[in-house]
């Protein structure tokens, strides 16, 4: 038997920040395996994907919507994994939800509260084009302010969420 004496991974105290962004197809599908702890990409997002390492942040981002709809830690540095049951999303993460939100409890793109604070946002008329290119694939790096600001909040409307789902 081999045994492992590779050291583990260094996992930065101050994590990365990274854009998830998905559609609302694997929203959806997304929505039935966050709690299973893994998150894919596609072959063609690899190289960003080996810039990943455990203890970043993916920040989840419905395009169609425009929500920002959950947070997850990276937990496992990608690996490929072939298996038909992930439809072609075949580099994956071990991930631990810090927050997912329903449709209903997402926080709009577009709301103040995000409008207002993000770097590539604040300032500017909310019916700029120029914001689009920041959503164009999934793994792009967030500035850390961002990121922060982005789990700070989402965080804090999951545990709305929980609670009003809960009857609380």
């Amino acid at each position: 038997m081999e045994i492992d004496i590779s050291p583990p991974p260094i996992v930065s105290p101050t994590p990365k920040y990274f854009l998830a962004v998905l559609n609302s197809d694997n929203y959806d599908w997304s929505s039935d395996t966050a709690n299973q702890g893994s998150y894919g990409v596609s072959e063609s997002l690899a190289a960003r994907a080996r810039a990943v390492q455990p203890g970043s942040r993916l920040v989840c981002y419905l395009t169609g919507d425009q929500l920002w709809v959950g947070i997850l830690e990276v937990m496992t540095v990608c690996v490929p994994d072939n298996d038909p049951k992930w439809n072609g999303y075949v580099n994956r993460f071990g991930v631990k939800p810090l927050a997912w939100l329903t449709r209903d409890h997402a926080v709009r793109h577009k709301d103040d509260v995000v409008w207002n604070h993000l770097s590539f946002t604040m300032g500017l008329p909310k019916d700029t084009p120029t914001t689009s290119g920041q959503f164009a694939g999934s793994l792009r790096s967030l500035e850390y302010g961002d990121g922060r600001y982005l789990e700070d909040l989402l965080v804090r409307q999951a545990t709305v969420q929980n609670a009003t789902l809960s009857g609380g």
